[in-house]
């Protein structure tokens, strides 16, 4: 009698022991002991050569919150998003969706964060839950980092850690662009009489500004205008040569004029066509530098190349060949009549003195 007495003594202790246990679990199993805590994310962003990258800002998107028990449920602005939250490690595939999903909803950020000169964004007091963390303003002269999900607290060894760090992969510097710039000189037959190929031709690049990047060409130089004339014989391609755009002119457009200089060869009738180009320089979503071109006439008809149309009519064959002089013509035949009447004024002089 005496063991049953004491085994029902027990039993209310081993009650409230369990009861103390079910409380407990779900908070060691979680290692979060308070979900609306709030917790902090520093990313440091390096170059591939380990060097501190300073400057442009990051921005922050919380995708998810903390509930109890270690779960996540998405923020109202993440409703539609579709991503399997009951997992607690997320794949490069679920950061693609919720990109995705921002830039079809453009959804707004919860938080920017500067980049120090030390190369540290710190986002602080955020709510505890899932973040996707991307970079607003790149480095001068780098590329963007790529975007990347964040937890907090990030679980290790089953303790929570409220102030996460992040450093992702090392950017690369953005390459510079070079843009080639050509044109097409035609030269058409009227007569089909085959047109010399040694005639030349001279066309004119003329920025908007004073300064603006211009194309590089190792056989000609810039005019003291900041102008450049390129040459070539007959008809064919035309090389200005490359621009070489770097990151600083991102986000800028340059204009220009592109004509064909009159010359005075025999027989042409020259193009007089001025075409104004515009060269957009922007990132793509990947950082890389990319350039826009567009070709308008003076009358706003757009044009995808840039082609020079001559026309050549030879229908005397007799006479000299473009590019010929006809001065020497001129002097040689005044020359022959000074002659012929010096000629003919010593003969009449003679037959007088007889």
């Amino acid at each position: 009698m005496l063991k049953t007495v004491r085994i029902r003594a027990f039993v209310p202790v081993l009650i409230a022991l369990c009861m103390l246990l079910c409380v407990a679990v779900p908070a060691f199993a979680s290692g979060v002991e308070d979900p609306a805590a709030a917790g902090n994310v520093t990313v440091s962003l390096t170059s591939a050569d380990g060097k501190a990258l300073a400057g442009g800002s990051l921005r922050a998107y919380q995708v998810a919150s903390l509930e109890d028990g270690y779960t996540f449920a998405f923020t109202p602005a993440f409703s539609g998003c579709e991503i399997d939250l009951s997992k607690h490690e997320f794949t490069e595939a679920d950061c693609d969706t919720v990109i995705a999903f921002v830039e079809a909803n453009h959804t707004p950020a919860s938080k920017t964060a500067a980049v120090s000169e030390e190369g540290a964004a710190a986002f602080t007091s955020l709510p505890l839950g899932m973040y996707l963390i991307a970079q607003d303003v790149a480095a001068e002269g780098y590329n963007p980092i790529l975007p990347f999900l964040a937890v907090v607290p990030e679980m290790i060894d089953g303790v929570a850690n409220y102030d996460v760090k992040c450093a992702p992969k090392s950017v690369e510097k953005t390459p510079d662009l070079s843009v080639p710039l050509t044109v097409e000189k035609k030269v058409i037959s009227v007569n089909g009489n085959t047109p010399p190929s040694d005639t030349p031709f001279s066309f004119v690049l003329v920025p908007a500004e004073k300064g603006q990047p211009m194309p590089k060409n190792a056989q000609y130089n810039l005019s003291p205008d900041g102008s450049l004339t390129v040459s070539r014989n007959g008809g064919g391609t035309v090389d200005f040569g490359s621009f070489a755009f770097t990151a600083a002119e991102a986000g800028k457009t340059y204009v220009y004029s592109l004509r064909e200089v009159k010359g005075a060869a025999l027989y042409y009738t020259y193009d007089t066509t001025v075409y104004q180009i515009s060269l957009r320089v922007y990132k793509d979503e990947k950082g890389a530098l990319q350039c826009e071109f567009s070709a308008q006439d003076e009358g706003g008809k757009a044009y995808d190349d840039i082609v020079f149309n001559n026309t050549y009519n030879n229908d005397n064959p007799d006479i000299p060949r473009t590019g010929q002089l006809w001065w020497p013509v001129f002097v040689l035949a005044g020359a022959g009549a000074v002659l012929t009447l010096a000629g003919l004024w010593r003969r009449r002089r003679g037959e007088a003195l007889r």
